[in-house]
């Protein structure tokens, strides 16, 4: 992530009503995949603000993000998401930041959500993977000529 893309983040964030970005998320998670929604529901909402303040203090610091990341990752609730489910976490925060944000919503900033959002779910569902015993799959050894 480029410093730009990164104080992007953090001055936006800044802005936000951290209990209004968990109501919209939640909303938004609910009309993307109803189901999903009520799983994450177990999740409370000053805990889901508490992990995305925690990720993006890390930002900054690629080994304790990934480290954070990874923790998560590996938590109960983390196992049952597939790539899909974090496809749609990841989709329902940026719309929800974005109707928050309203005309402070530009290409950069949704550029480096979407940046800080691929990177965090990759760790957290190769971390899951790892811990359900999935990963790493058994690869052919390569034959050199």
């Amino acid at each position: 992530m480029t410093d730009e893309g990164l104080r992007l983040l953090q001055r936006t964030w800044r802005t936000l009503d951290p209990a209004k970005v968990a109501a919209q998320w939640r909303a938004r998670l609910g009309a993307l995949d109803p189901e999903l929604a009520a799983r994450a529901g177990a999740v409370p909402p000053a805990e889901l603000v508490e992990v995305l303040q925690a990720l993006l203090n890390a930002l900054d610091d690629p080994e304790r993000l990934v480290e954070l990341a990874a923790e998560w990752g590996s938590q109960p609730v983390a196992l049952e998401l597939s790539s899909r489910h974090h496809v749609l976490l990841g989709d329902a925060l940026r719309e929800s930041l974005r109707e928050l944000l309203g005309p402070a919503w530009n290409p950069a900033l949704q550029a480096a959500w979407l940046e800080a959002a691929i990177l965090v779910s990759s760790v957290m569902r190769r971390s899951a993977l790892r811990a359900s015993g999935e990963w790493p799959r058994p690869v052919a050894p390569v034959e050199r000529e």
